[in-house]
């Protein structure tokens, strides 16, 4: 993931910036394993895949659209990379590394 944060500033295209590895791991088994397990409709899978290929490159973009509260949050966590890591903000309560930004 360190090779994805070389981008400390939002730029939607830094999305894809990571190692191949990282890329497989984290961006594409994570994303196609609920709808596989689920046996979901295409309809559905098409609808979850660009949900979440907008969401992440509004997270990445620097742009605060409404609805989708974790852009500000992730910008941050770009500009200072040992700080603000989950999507909540629960798990970053819990181990003290939830900053206010």
């Amino acid at each position: 993931h360190k090779v994805h944060h070389e981008w400390s500033s939002p730029v939607a295209w830094s999305v894809m910036y990571c190692h191949p590895l990282e890329f497989i791991l984290s961006d594409q088994i994570p994303i196609f394993i609920g709808p596989a397990i689920c046996k979901s409709h295409p309809v559905t899978i098409a609808v979850w895949f660009l949900y979440v290929v907008v969401d992440t490159v509004v997270d990445h973009s620097g742009y605060h659209v409404p609805f989708f509260l974790y852009s500000r949050q992730h910008d941050y966590h770009h500009e200072k990379f040992n700080e603000n890591f989950g999507v909540f903000g629960w798990c970053d309560s819990l181990h003290g590394t939830n900053k206010k930004y």
